[in-house]
């Protein structure tokens, strides 16, 4: 997921984004669901 050209703390914040990313999808879609 992260390329040896980015900066550590770039990617781990890409990598934090992502999760939450994914995280708020599923909070939104159980709403939108319920």
């Amino acid at each position: 997921m992260c390329d040896g050209d980015l900066h550590p703390g770039a990617c781990f914040v890409a990598g934090v984004l992502s999760v939450f990313d994914t995280v708020l999808f599923h909070v939104l879609f159980e709403i939108i669901d319920d």
